[in-house]
């Protein structure tokens, strides 16, 4: 009975969903949960639920979509928009012809590290016969990649279609698993808090020389040529003095609003060990306190391990000063789903994202008002700076895979700015 949504200004829509429905005709999750459980209340309905299949309703709410923020702050358009989004397997890479300056599609699926040998191109290499040769005219991008001359392009990248984005639990942490191979003979400065960008060159400058003047909070200073931002969206948008930064200019007006229409969610975790296994070897568990869902670690090897995911608003009640409550909260819950009424943790460990500087929140989330365009904005090049995350990822957000991908075309869309080639269509070297 929900898939007809609600115009804007409707008595009978307003009411449906609680007043909670904007100008622009977006609603929150919770509005769309709203009249699904009213509906199931009414006696003699024929959907009529108990209060334990009430709270697994909700439970299976939050497990697909509340795990990082309330369902009253989740955007119902954005989210269903994310849902559409889908990578285009057919665009084609473009290059350019170092004899003639003409521009060629390549339409033989091999990348463009495989094209440019020894950093050069020319017609002769194409694979089609009838563009091969500097003499045949340039070949006009069809009508779907004229389209895609936009930042929604720049966010469907070569890297995004060849990663495997299916999920992974990584045992030892990144650490030991992705950590030393991106640093490996790199000059990396921990400990170092930016805490102003100044441009020094206009946007669309194409003059030599440093274009940033980078300050720090220990009174350091750094010149680049390029800069690529990848802090996470809560450091963004400035809410803690030991984290926030100010660049100089301002970052453009679309790149602001996208920060500010964006949302930075808190999920927490608390890890538990126990000194017996209590509960079945399954993977996961649910409980129908929809603020707690398992992974069962000692399926995965790691010997008397839970880790139980804490969803919001509780999640963002999470601080250090309530790690007691919170461990010993979780345990019972623990307790009664497994009849074991006498079973402690002996050690414990609970994260705390949003009171972290650094982090400020866990990962973004489409906020009520947000868009897929924020994302395509969040991540849109300002002359020679650069943004990359899981925020700046359409296909991947929330994900590493969405981090890794987007820092990858970062870095591709440099080298292709000190080369001076440009694609059409896609600009990040697709």
């Amino acid at each position: 009975g929900l898939a007809a949504r609600p115009v804007a200004g409707s008595a009978n829509g307003q009411a449906l969903l609680g007043n909670v429905l904007l100008d622009d005709g977006d609603v929150c999750l919770q509005a769309m949960l709203k009249p699904i459980l009213d509906n199931m209340r009414v006696t003699g309905s024929p959907y009529k639920l108990g209060a334990v299949e009430e709270d697994i309703l909700r439970s299976a709410f939050v497990v697909y979509w509340g795990y990082v923020a309330d369902l009253t702050s989740l955007s119902f358009r954005a989210n269903f928009m994310l849902d559409e989004v889908e990578v285009d397997s057919k665009a084609y890479l473009w290059v350019q012809c170092d004899v003639c300056s003409k521009w060629r599609r390549i339409k033989d699926g091999m990348t463009a590290e495989e094209h440019l040998k020894d950093k050069k191109w020319q017609c002769s290499m194409n694979a089609d016969s009838f563009y091969n040769a500097c003499s045949a005219p340039e070949e006009a991008p069809s009508d779907g990649e004229q389209e895609q001359d936009t930042d929604e392009a720049k966010a469907f990248t070569c890297t995004d279609r060849r990663i495997d984005s299916t999920d992974g639990l990584v045992l030892d942490g990144y650490g030991n698993f992705l950590v030393p191979i991106l640093s490996e003979g790199l000059c990396i400065r921990t400990g170092q808090s930016v805490s102003t960008v100044h441009s020094l060159l206009l946007p669309d400058s194409s003059a030599p020389g440093p274009a940033f003047f980078i300050e720090t909070r220990n009174n350091r200073q750094y010149t680049c040529d390029y800069l690529v931002v990848t802090c996470p969206l809560g450091v963004l948008q400035g809410h803690h003095p030991a984290s926030a930064i100010t660049f100089k200019p301002p970052l453009s007006p679309k790149k602001s609003a996208a920060i500010a229409r964006l949302g930075m969610g808190t999920e927490n975790k608390v890890i538990l060990h126990f000194p017996r296994v209590f509960w079945p070897n399954e993977p996961y568990f649910q409980c129908t306190d929809e603020r707690f869902r398992f992974v069962n670690m000692h399926y995965f090897g790691k010997e008397g391990v839970l880790s139980c995911h804490v969803s919001p608003p509780y999640s963002q009640q999470v601080t250090s000063a309530t790690t007691g409550s919170v461990v010993e909260e979780v345990t019972q819950i623990l307790q009664a789903m497994f009849n074991a009424p006498g079973e402690m943790p002996d050690a414990h460990y609970v994260t705390s994202w949003g009171e972290d500087p650094f982090s400020l929140g866990s990962y973004s989330f489409m906020k009520v008002g947000s868009s897929v365009q924020d994302i395509y904005a969040l991540q849109g090049r300002e002359g020679r700076m650069l943004f990359a995350g899981e925020a700046c990822s359409a296909t991947f957000t929330q994900c590493v895979h969405g981090a890794f991908t987007t820092g990858c075309d970062a870095a591709k869309e440099i080298c292709w700015l000190i080369k001076g080639r440009w694609a059409p269509g896609f600009k990040s070297l697709i």
